[in-house]
């Protein structure tokens, strides 16, 4: 559901886009999303997401393994579970051990039911449509217009692995965390390689998405008014509508509201 309340004047020119005080999502067809994402996303989330039913038993089996011998903790959730626990359990998600057995056996169940009912396609659409990009920004087209002003459409190669690279850890690897921007950088790497290894790109192409400057193209964090037009004017409007439809109605947002402005008049 998008959560962005977009504010018109009575001839349809956007004034205004109030993206709220909370997290914010904008919702797009999936088809629309640039196809470098979707591989982006598998080839750092979930290899064998085209392979399992819902639940990986190899990677539940690797992940348990590598933990159990002091590695680098990992995971053994596949893509269809992480996006169950976005949608259904991002309350509990911080829970961990024993505590966190009844989740995931709930996860599992639920990834199974999902992979019956939707294609792998809608899945991941619905995955990228949801994930958390660091800070505010929930799913991949509120992060591609925050951070590179332009739409998921048209996200390149090196903007796409940044993207995926986010995810897992948006407290670390938001792009505007600059403590973070070296490790940031490295995921995005091994996205890109990622990548090569299921043959989604060549060597070639890893390497020259590796050498652009992508952190360099950020654009800065904006304040919620920009780019408002006739402020006065709809911070009435927006006061007026949480008078008639109460402020949790107008803060969750997702409202298209005609004004009686004619911005050229």
């Amino acid at each position: 559901k998008t959560t962005v309340t977009t504010y018109y004047d009575r001839n349809g020119k956007v004034l205004w886009e109030d993206k709220g005080s909370g997290d914010y999502t904008l919702v797009v067809d999936p088809k629309k999303i640039a196809p470098c994402m979707n591989e982006a996303t598998v080839a750092i989330e979930d290899k064998e997401f085209y392979d399992h039913g819902g639940v990986s038993v190899s990677g539940i089996m690797r992940a348990a393994i590598n933990n159990s011998q002091g590695g680098a903790v990992q995971g053994g959730s596949t893509l269809t579970q992480q996006l169950i626990k976005q949608v259904f359990f991002r309350d509990e998600a911080d829970m961990r051990g024993l505590a966190g057995i009844p989740r995931k056996i709930k996860e599992m169940i639920l990834a199974v039911e999902v992979e019956r009912m939707y294609t792998k396609e809608q899945i991941l659409g619905m995955y990228l449509n949801e994930s958390p990009y660091g800070g505010r920004r929930n799913g991949v087209e509120s992060a591609a217009q925050t951070y590179f002003g332009i739409s998921s459409s048209k996200l390149n190669l090196s903007q796409c692995a940044l993207l995926a690279a986010v995810p897992n850890n948006p407290s670390v690897y938001n792009p505007y965390n600059i403590d973070g921007h070296d490790a940031l950088i490295e995921r995005q790497h091994k996205v890109l390689d990622g990548m090569v290894d299921l043959k989604y790109i060549s060597k070639e192409e890893a390497t020259a998405a590796k050498a652009v400057p992508i952190l360099d193209s950020i654009k800065p964090l904006a304040d919620q008014l920009e780019g408002i037009l006739a402020p006065h004017f709809v911070l009435m409007v927006r006061t007026q509508l949480e008078k008639e439809l109460g402020k949790t109605v107008v803060g969750e947002g997702g409202l298209s509201v005609t004004t009686t402005l004619d911005l050229d008049v």
